[in-house]
């Protein structure tokens, strides 16, 4: 029993020997990771040397403790199974410290490089999001671009189109003049001014292209606005209407339309009947007159556009259309009706009809162009004060329900003739007598400043006299037939009515 219990010690003191060197191994391998002296390869081998010896001589001991016990088989066997548990746990505790100690470092080491390198991934999945989102704006804005150019071209392709070859125009034949030396720049706003085409721009390009910009023709051509460029470009470089049908045409102030109708059919431009039918449609040819013209809505006016045959000397064509000479006598009058006379028209709150009817009025009653303004003045100054003066009693008003209307109707209108003769209706009359000069217009547009409310003529001189009373007015035409031998009628056989304006002296 004292060989075996001195057994059991040696076994015992083997073990603490050799904790003793694992404690030792241990701390010597601590102090080696704190000092940083060794590498982890070095350390990792010392680990494994010290293990493996451990072991070796940990297996030796435990096999002498075993052959020992089963000899014995008495109750030492549980303080050297304690101490083996023991020596186990030891080795276990050593083990999963000295790897918790060596593998924390690495987590954590591992945990930042895989947060740097998520970090850097998604940086790397942000900016292509970024660069996505740049090119589809890019792209966007492009293809707006590329819309909004289509879009333009395209309409102006379409409005070039449908003017180059006269689309939706016009079929009426305009008579248009080619002035001598004329540009294609001239030439090209003439025809938009006439309604021939919409945009000179476009017919200056295709006349370079076609290089006839230089073989324009002057004199007059007959062309219309649905001809396509090249049509109307051929119209305007081919001759000019000849000269040898050529006619020239005066209409004097005053004139009336049917004495202007038997002027055009005696130098055979047309037919005098077909030119008053024509005349009076007021067609629509685009002029800047038509927008103040009335509605022709008073069915007393015998000839609707009398008074915008403009006097002036014409140049037509025998057996011409009458629409034709329409448009050419109208375009006459619209060009000498000027932006400023219009202005003046609308700030003295007229229509363009009541200023064409006054200077009619005053075309016939004034003996000359000095005296229109103050022939003017009277009327106006009657029109101002219709309560004293509802009538304006010009006998030319009379003379042109004799000599125009009557022999130009069928069948008697006493209506009519009274909504002209201004002795029996009150203000104007219900349209001009006759087709005034420009100087009558600007008359009435631009006054004398007067009192006058009286005018007397003598119709040989032409010589007129102006009144403020209708004393003075008796007295004027006492003066005026004395002067011819006529015996003076007392003044309580004159007309009581004192409001006459003119009277004519008959010799």
């Amino acid at each position: 029993m004292n060989d075996n219990k001195r057994d059991v010690y040696d076994i015992l003191n083997a073990l603490e020997e050799a904790e003793k060197k694992k404690s030792e191994q241990k701390n010597s391998v601590e102090r080696t990771q704190a000092g940083r002296t060794v590498s982890k390869s070095e350390t990792g081998q010392e680990r494994t040397i010290s293990e493996r010896r451990a072991s070796a001589n940990t297996s030796t001991v435990r096999r002498n403790a075993e052959d020992d016990a089963s000899k014995t088989k008495t109750m030492q066997r549980k303080p050297a199974d304690s101490t083996q548990q023991r020596t186990r746990s030891s080795q276990t505790r050593q083990t999963s410290g000295t790897q918790s100690m060596k593998k924390r470092p690495q987590r954590e080491y591992e945990v930042i490089s895989e947060n740097k390198s998520d970090a850097k991934n998604n940086k790397k999945k942000k900016e292509p999001k970024k660069k996505r989102t740049n090119h589809l704006a890019r792209l966007i804005v492009l293809l707006v671009v590329i819309v909004v150019i289509s879009v333009t071209l395209s309409g102006v392709i379409i409005s070039f189109g449908r003017d180059m070859l006269g689309v939706g125009r016009s079929s009426e034949t305009v008579v248009v003049t080619v002035q001598d030396g004329a540009t294609v720049n001239d030439i090209a706003q003439m025809l938009k001014d006439d309604g021939i085409i919409r945009n000179p721009k476009f017919f200056r390009l295709f006349s370079k292209i076609s290089k006839t910009d230089s073989l324009f023709i002057a004199g007059d051509h007959e062309v219309r606005a649905d001809m396509a460029y090249e049509t109307l470009i051929k119209a305007l470089t081919s001759d000019a209407i000849s000269d040898e049908n050529s006619v020239s045409v005066t209409f004097v102030e005053g004139t009336t339309l049917p004495e202007a109708a038997e002027t055009l059919e005696i130098e055979g431009v047309c037919d005098a009947d077909e030119f008053i039918e024509a005349f009076n449609k007021a067609d629509n040819y685009g002029l800047e007159y038509e927008k103040h013209m009335p509605t022709f809505s008073n069915n007393s006016k015998f000839y609707k556009m009398e008074g915008y045959l403009f006097p002036d000397t014409y140049t037509f064509y025998k057996d011409m259309s009458p629409d034709l000479v329409c448009q050419k006598i109208l375009k006459n009058f619209d060009s000498k009706f000027t932006a400023d006379m219009y202005a003046k028209m609308d700030s003295e709150k007229m229509s363009l009809d009541d200023v064409i009817i006054l200077a009619s009025m005053v075309q016939k009653e004034a003996g000359t162009a000095e005296d229109m303004p103050l022939v003017a003045s009277v009327f106006l100054n009657r029109l101002k004060d219709s309560n004293t003066y509802p009538r304006l009693q010009s006998d030319a008003t009379s003379t042109y329900v004799e000599d125009t209307i009557k022999p130009h109707i069928s069948e008697i209108d006493q209506e009519l003739f009274d909504a002209y003769d201004t002795y029996t209706c009150t203000g104007l009359p219900a349209g001009a007598i006759c087709n005034p000069g420009l100087d009558a217009i600007n008359a009435v547009l631009n006054p004398a400043n007067t009192d006058y409310y009286y005018f007397y003529s003598d119709m040989k001189t032409g010589e007129t006299f102006f009144a403020e009373t209708y004393e003075e007015h008796l007295a004027n035409i006492d003066k005026v037939n004395e002067k011819y031998g006529i015996k003076t009628t007392d003044e309580s056989e004159d007309s009581t009515d004192d409001s006459e304006t003119s009277e004519e002296n008959n010799e």
